[in-house]
């Protein structure tokens, strides 16, 4: 069941092992954890406002676009980063990007994530 205090620690943990991908050099999967951070930012302020959280990607862009455009732009943005992981190696500089895009959006939820 979805929580805000779930939504909470899936900010957290996300946040936690992106961090530990990016200092071990694991570049992917450092992505990967900061996109999910996004995501679930993005997805604590749905909740917040709506009492309900997307089942999915488009639904969840969907809501955003709408109604949360700040959250919206640096998950569109980085969507195709995101993606990329699953078939490229993604370098360090665009890790970075998408690092501070997480930190700004975990800044915006007010959740303490590192």
């Amino acid at each position: 069941m979805v929580s805000e205090k779930t939504l909470k620690e899936n900010i957290r943990q996300y946040w936690k092992y992106a961090e530990m991908a990016f200092e071990n050099r694991d570049y992917n999967t450092a992505l990967t954890m900061y996109y999910k951070c996004m995501a679930s930012c993005a997805d604590l302020k749905i909740y917040k406002e709506t009492n309900k959280v997307p089942s999915n990607h488009s639904k969840r862009f969907r809501v955003l676009q709408n109604k949360f455009p700040k959250f919206y732009r640096p998950l569109d943005r980085n969507f195709s980063h995101y993606k990329d992981t699953y078939d490229l190696r993604v370098e360090k500089e665009t890790v970075e990007r998408i690092r501070q895009d997480a930190r700004k959006l975990t800044k915006k939820t007010e959740v303490k994530a590192g």
